[in-house]
């Protein structure tokens, strides 16, 4: 998800990642955040106001998740994920340690 007015320190840094292959080459590249960008992540994370976040994402995600009568829902969630990757990101960026994004499976 791309929101509007994105910098190298919003969101999209958050997103992206570097595409390194797989040894067997078998499935898509694993994107990686180098320890450097997952500084830049903690850091936006940290100060990022979930208020305005939602404001700018919530008409493209409410389709997705019930729409509007399952805002409530879909905010707390999305509440939570974003403390958790807060507390994740921080604590990574702490130690020093890149991240590799693992994709789930839908």
């Amino acid at each position: 998800m791309h929101l509007a007015g994105a910098s190298s320190h919003g969101p999209d840094v958050v997103l992206g990642g570097r595409p390194v292959f797989r040894a067997d080459r078998h499935g898509p590249p694993l994107p990686v955040l180098t320890a450097a960008r997952t500084r830049g992540v903690a850091g936006f994370l940290a100060t990022a106001d979930f208020d305005e976040l939602w404001d700018t994402a919530r008409n493209t995600l409410l389709p997705r998740y019930g729409g509007g009568s399952a805002e409530p829902e879909a905010r707390r969630v999305f509440t939570e994920a974003h403390q958790e990757l807060t507390t994740f990101y921080a604590h990574t960026a702490e130690h020093g340690d890149a991240v590799v994004k693992w994709p789930a499976q839908v």
